[in-house]
Order: structure tokens, then C-alpha cells, then sequence
């Protein structure tokens, strides 16, 4: 049984380990869709800043235009610095001549004036000339987005665009979408990764700007760890059920009943052998009985492991399996008589046992059918007694098995219609001693000759016993003196030799 406990455990991991592997799989669906919504949400967020940052700067470059600048004078200093302290995005203002950059926001005149950045593109809905990576005036170390019109121009910090990072690329683009010119982030982005897949975003703003996130899975697990932690939460669940219900499944599937079951529905498993009954005086087969034993894949079972555990709307159904399986196991063999053991409540119902397939191909073999009653489980005597008595009517044979372990009411014997009466083991084992079982044997030979019945002694195990039986009058015995339950072939050969059985 550890055995199979241990098949069980390990299928039922099987099944587990199975389900994990898909919803792993599935889970590279949910990290690529995690991806491409933590690059929207990047997208979005920086596309939220630049039209804010881009708002800003129009409002404040539609202000600048207004000024209409001489000189670097005090007054002109005064209106681009209040430009610069009211933009947020603003780093620097810087005025525009022939000469170059001659006024700033921050260090006043310049003199010289400084050289005016070269544009790496320009802006035709704007007017702008624009550098994504000029350097501050007043911060010549720090370089910045640099939009230049004819009279002035403005250094932007976009620094204050939190997702333009190295995960995304601002750039421009033409009338017709095509890119035209980076603008800030990290660049060859859209180059290397276009701007649309799997974990790619892309959003263009009506100033012709356009802005393509790339999400990668660490991103992906920090934005949306929430959906990550309920996925695995519900794969734990899922797996936990799935190898629970694997394991109730094949326990279900290697448990005894089921084995016999399946044994019946496809005629594996399942085997019949055959204990002889001798007459003792003779020493010659008069029969045999029937045991039924199983074995498949997963092992053997003992008869007491599997046979008390068949559902009882299947107990006929399992005496019809071991029937059909003697008589095909024994065709053609010289056997005068075999007997089968029944269950009592399939032996108390007459419409099931008049209804059976069983019986009526019984009556289409040469072997005298036996049917064989436990007295301890008989439980309604009176349907016995109506259904024993048409068995009888049909040919068939009766035998109350194991009788001496039970509480038989006599007068109920003497109704019941029956033909064997098969003493318990019990008295054969202390026939040799004093015992008081051993002091019932007459007692029980004479209760046969009155009920007009015949005496098998069950379990002759030495000659001591056998020549016993026989002085008392006992006729016919079965034991593994005689014989121990064998397969079909080796009760045809037992059959055969007339020396392997000696009285």
C-alpha cells in the first residue's frame, strides 16, 4: 500500500507541477500585459507634463513677443526675469542680435555676446529653432532643450518630466508622423524598439511632439505589483487545488473498490482459483469451490481488502463476473460440481435471481452450480427460504458456509431448503484435541442426517484430521491437506493425476 500511496502522491504532484507550468506560461501574458501598461502609464505621464511644460512655454513665449527690447536695459531685464520666476520649466531667458546672445535672465548683459547654439531642427508650425542639448548660459556644464526664436530664446528644463527617462524618448515629429528629430530622453530609443510592441507605448501631442515609452519587467513589477502578488496569490490556490483534487482523484482511482470495479468492466485484475472438494472415502474430486482473488498493476489484494467493500448494488454483478469466469476457466474439465459464494442479500432477492444472466448460462454448462451463503450474514430468513427453494426447483445446489460461527435457528434450518452444510475450520482445528468444538462433531453429523443434508468439513489439514472425519462419517472435506486454492490450469492438471490426492 505504500507503494501505491507513494504513485498516488507523486501523480497527484504531477498534476500540480502541470497545472504550475501553464499558469506559468500564462503568466508570460500577464507580465507582457503589465508591460504595456506600465509603458501607457509612462506615456501618459510625460505626455501630462511636456503639454503642461508645453502650455507654459507658449503662454510665457506669446508674453516675450510683447517685448520690444533696445538694449539690455533695466527695464527689459525686469520683464524677462519676471517670465523666467513665473515658468516653473524656464531655466533662462536670453535675447537675440546679429552678435549672438547679448542679454540674460540671469547674469544681465553679455559682453561679449555668446554665439548662438546651432538648431537641430526647426519647428514650421512654431517658427522655433530647436536644440535638445544646449548649453545653459549661466550654466555652461548643464545642457538642456533650447528653443530659439528670431529676437529671443528660452532653455526649458525638462528634468521636471519625471518619466522622460532612460526608458523614454521625446522627439519630433513631421506633417506626416515620421520622426524627425530627438528631443529629450534617452535617445535611439524609438530607433531600436520602433513605437509600438510589447512593452512599447507610443503618444503624439498636437504640437508635433511624440513621446514612446519602453517598460521593462522590473518597471512592470514596481507599477502594478498589486496585480502580480493577487496573479501568483490565486496560481498558489489554483495549484493547491489542483494537486488536492489530483490526490482525492487517484486515491479514488487506486482504491480497492475501483480497482475491482474497473477489474469487472474490463475483465483484468480479477481471477478466479479453484480449492477441491474430495470425498474422503474415495479419494476423488467431487467439485470445488470458487475463490476469487485480484491483482492488477498496483499489487494484490486480499479477498478481505476488496470483497466487503463492493457496493451492494454491485455484489450480483461481481457473482456474475466470478460465475462466468469458472465456467470459462473450467470448460471441457471433468468437474462434477462447482460452488460459488453469494452474498445474502443477492441470495434473498428472488426477482434479481430469476432475472439473471448468471443462472441462466449456469444451466447451459455440465457443472453442477452450488451457491454458498455465509450463516452469519443470513438476515432474512424468510425471503431465504422462498428464494433457496426455487433455486433447488431450478437445478441449482444450496450451502450454508461456515456454520457453527453463527446463532442458526434450527427450526429456520429445517425450512430453509439446502443441500450442504459446510462446517466451520474452527471444529476441524481442534478435532485432534478435547476441545468442545472437537466434542460437537457427532452432534453436527447427526444434525445433517435429520435435515436430510450433506457434511463438508472445511480446513483438513493433516491426515490425522482427515481419517477422523472419515470414522465419524463425515463424507466430503476440502483443506490444504488436499490441496491449497490454485489457478485454472493447475486444477485441470490436480484433476488429471489421480495421485496428488489421497484419502
Amino acid at each position: 500500500m505504500q507503494g501505491i500511496e507513494s504513485k498516488i502522491v507523486w501523480r497527484a504532484v504531477g498534476a500540480a507541477v502541470s497545472m504550475a507550468l501553464i499558469l506559468c506560461v500564462t503568466s508570460i501574458g500577464l507580465v507582457l500585459h503589465a508591460a504595456n501598461l506600465a509603458a501607457q502609464a509612462r506615456v501618459d505621464t510625460a505626455i501630462q507634463q511636456v503639454n503642461d511644460i508645453a502650455i507654459q512655454w507658449i503662454s510665457t513665449r506669446e508674453r516675450l513677443k510683447l517685448i520690444d527690447p533696445q538694449a539690455c536695459d533695466p527695464q527689459t531685464l525686469v520683464s524677462i526675469r519676471q517670465e523666467t520666476l513665473l515658468n516653473p520649466y524656464l531655466l533662462e531667458v536670453v535675447l537675440l542680435n546679429e552678435q549672438g546672445m547679448y542679454c540674460s535672465s540671469i547674469q544681465g548683459l553679455l559682453d561679449p555676446a555668446l554665439p548662438i547654439p546651432q538648431a537641430e531642427y526647426y519647428d514650421s508650425d512654431t517658427g522655433a529653432r530647436i536644440n535638445s542639448s544646449a548649453a545653459v548660459p549661466s550654466l555652461p556644464t548643464f545642457k538642456t532643450w533650447m528653443t530659439n526664436f528670431d529676437s529671443f530664446a528660452g532653455y526649458l528644463d525638462l528634468r521636471s518630466v519625471v518619466a522622460i527617462d532612460e526608458q523614454t524618448e521625446l522627439y519630433h515629429v513631421d506633417e506626416n508622423g515620421a520622426f524627425l528629430a530627438y528631443a529629450g530622453g534617452k535617445r535611439g530609443l524609438v530607433n531600436k524598439f520602433g513605437t509600438l510592441g510589447t512593452g512599447v507605448r507610443t503618444q503624439c501631442l498636437s504640437i508635433r511632439y511624440c513621446i514612446t515609452a519602453k517598460a521593462d519587467f522590473a518597471t512592470s513589477v514596481r507599477l502594478y505589483w498589486w496585480l502580480f502578488a493577487v496573479y501568483f496569490s490565486a496560481m498558489i490556490v489554483v495549484v493547491a487545488g489542483v494537486y488536492m483534487a489530483a490526490l482525492n482523484l487517484w486515491r479514488n482511482y487506486f482504491s480497492p473498490v475501483s480497482r475491482v470495479l474497473r477489474g469487472m468492466q474490463n475483465r483484468q485484475g480479477l481471477y478466479n482459483v479453484y480449492q477441491p472438494i474430495i470425498e474422503l472415502g474415495t479419494g476423488e474430486v467431487i467439485g470445488c469451490e470458487v475463490l476469487s482473488r485480484f491483482e492488477d498493476e498496483f499489487g494484490r489484494l486480499r479477498p478481505d481488502e476488496f470483497i466487503p467493500l463492493i457496493p451492494q448494488q454491485k455484489t450480483w454483478l461481481f457473482t456474475e463476473h466470478v460465475m462466468q469466469r469458472a465456467f470459462d476457466d473450467l470448460a471441457g474439465v471433468a468437474c462434477p460440481s462447482i460452488s460459488i459464494n453469494v452474498y445474502p442479500h443477492d441470495l434473498e432477492d428472488l426477482q434479481k435471481l430469476q432475472s439473471s444472466r448468471g443462472l441462466k448460462n449456469a444451466k447451459h454448462t455440465p457443472f453442477k452450480l452450488c451457491l454458498e451463503v455465509l450463516e452469519t450474514e443470513i438476515r432474512n430468513m424468510n425471503a431465504l427460504v422462498h428464494s433457496t427453494k426455487w433455486l433447488r426447483s431450478q437445478g441449482f445446489s444450496i450451502s450454508i458456509d461456515d456454520f457453527g460461527t453463527g446463532y442458526s435457528n434450527l427450526q429456520s434450518l429445517n425450512q430453509l431448503a439446502f443441500d450442504y452444510l459446510k462446517v466451520d475450520r474452527s471444529f476441524t482445528t481442534e478435532i485432534e484435541s478435547a476441545a468442545i468444538k472437537s466434542s460437537m462433531w457427532p452432534n453436527l453429523v447427526a444434525l445433517a442426517e435429520a435435515l436430510k443434508v450433506v457434511i463438508i468439513a472445511e480446513g483438513v489439514e493433516n491426515q490425522s484430521q482427515s481419517r477422523i472425519l472419515n470414522h465419524l462419517g463425515v463424507r466430503y472435506c476440502q483443506g490444504y491437506f488436499f490441496a491449497a486454492p490454485m489457478k485454472a490450469d493447475a486444477f485441470k492438471a490436480f484433476l488429471l493425476d489421480p495421485h496428488l490426492c489421497q484419502s
